[in-house]
């Protein structure tokens, strides 16, 4: 059993946390002198642990900002304890080591599940698969010892029930933790050479059961795990003597439904139900619908849409996706005609569905990838240029997928999916492009001498 004095204080703002009868675990009771803050941690006063029981250091610390080492290693006299930051529910564990340094551990209690989802396939690679679960085990209970301990006031129901011989040879426990937004339940037994251990952790949107039965005289282990969260389950099943071993694993992801695009139009785009017109069937018409806030291109982002390039195959001029952080923000606005409502946006980039032909483009029935609105006169110079295997304008919507894949170290690529074919760009710098980590999605449209009625529907985003 883990010697919980060496952690130092385990009691944490004020009321008994755990009792029992055992000479080996000490009775434990804390108060907390909360210096007139109303024993929040967080309104920057500095409440003082004291230990009611002999022979348990008692400390004196900030809790409010605890989240470094160099706080944390801030108690006076490098005495041990427990420190809480209210906010992300992080846990540091001080032991005091000598009067200048403590070792410090941080136990984080968002990743809770976390350690399930990392453990996948592993226990089937591993050369001891009884010591593997074996320590999982251990692992899970000395965190549900953790949770216990240092965040009882958490939990509106905390019982613990430990039963032991002083051989070792049989050992029984049990946690129930309940708040309302999570239950805990761990069991635990070991009796002469066998260890059954089962934990059920049901949280909003998450479901968890592990089991795991070993027997250390046969040196065979059983283990399942089942997961369940708002977009994924996950059953992984293992069975290991020494000769021999069985595994599963099988993994259901849910499709996102996406979040429907609710833009900001200019010029003459405006929305039409679920249509958002760009431009109406007529000459020299411009407009654009840009998000309502910037996208973060640190991140991977997915959008879908249909488009609509008009039925008059000599029409014009076409649809452009574009990415900008332009000083301009929402009100951006780029040249009509074929600069299709893009040309001139700087700190931008661009995806074109051009539907005319101008001078030096290669046909009127292309997609290109501009970079900051550059070009000659109103029309875009694209980096990269492709002739599509079917028309634009055929009076059909037509599906497309633009993926945003951040690739890090200030690199990301730009896929265009349409016609069941598959287009990049590949973005080696993406401050020199955009000026910064965050700009604006949308589309624009432009006609010209020649018109048709343009627009995107179904436009949706996934993260």
């Amino acid at each position: 059993m883990r010697n919980i004095t060496d952690i130092g204080v385990i009691g944490v703002y004020g009321r008994v946390i755990r009792e029992s009868n055992k000479p080996d675990f000490p009775r434990l009771a804390y108060r907390v002198n909360n210096n007139n803050n109303n024993g929040n941690p967080n309104n920057g006063a500095t409440p003082t642990v004291t230990s009611v029981a002999p022979g348990v250091i008692g400390v004196s610390g900030r809790s409010s900002n605890s989240n470094t080492v160099n706080q944390v290693n801030g108690a006076p006299n490098g005495n041990g304890g427990v420190y809480i930051n209210i906010e992300n529910l992080n846990v540091y564990l001080v032991s005091p080591r000598n009067n200048r340094e403590s070792i410090v551990t941080n136990v984080d209690i968002n990743s809770f599940l976390l350690p399930a989802l990392k453990n996948i396939g592993v226990i089937k690679t591993v050369e001891n698969p009884v010591s593997y679960a074996l320590e999982r085990i251990n692992s899970a209970k000395n965190l549900i010892d953790t949770l216990v301990t240092n965040l009882a006031e958490k939990f509106s129901r905390i019982h613990v029930y430990e039963e032991g011989t002083r051989n070792g040879e049989l050992y029984k426990y049990s946690v129930n933790l309940k708040n309302k937004n999570l239950r805990i339940h761990l069991w635990l037994e070991n009796n002469n050479g066998r260890v059954n251990y089962s934990l059920d952790v049901k949280g909003k949107g998450a479901k968890l059961h592990e089991w795991i039965s070993v027997n250390t005289n046969r040196q065979t282990v059983r283990y399942s795990l089942n997961l369940k969260t708002q977009n994924v389950k996950i059953h992984e099943y293992f069975r290991s003597t020494e000769a021999k071993y069985v595994y599963a694993l099988d993994i259901k992801r849910k499709s996102s439904k996406g979040v429907k695009f609710e833009g900001y139009t200019i010029g003459s785009a405006h929305k039409e139900g679920n249509r958002i017109i760009l431009t109406p069937n007529a000459y020299s018409q411009r407009g654009a619908v840009w998000s309502k806030e910037k996208f973060d291109l640190t991140k991977d982002f997915t959008v879908k849409a249909k488009l609509y390039l008009g039925n008059r195959p000599q029409g014009a001029d076409g649809i452009a996706f574009v990415i900008q952080n332009s000083p301009q923000g929402r009100n951006a606005l780029g040249m009509g005609g074929g600069g299709l409502g893009y040309r001139g946006i700087p700190n931008s980039l661009a995806v074109e569905f051009d539907t005319w032909r101008n001078p030096g483009e290669i046909n009127g029935n292309h997609l290109g990838f501009d970079i900051n609105g550059k070009g000659v006169r109103e029309v875009p110079t694209s980096e990269k240029v492709f002739a599509l295997p079917k028309p634009l304008e055929s009076g059909k919507e037509i599906p497309v997928t633009i993926k945003w894949n951040y690739k890090g170290n200030n690199k990301a690529e730009l896929i265009v999916k349409i016609f069941n074919k598959t287009y990049k760009y590949f973005v080696n710098n993406i401050l020199d492009i955009f000026g910064g980590t965050k700009a604006y999605i949308g589309f624009t449209g432009a006609t010209g001498g020649e018109r048709n009625l343009q627009y995107v529907t179904n436009v949706k985003v996934f993260f």
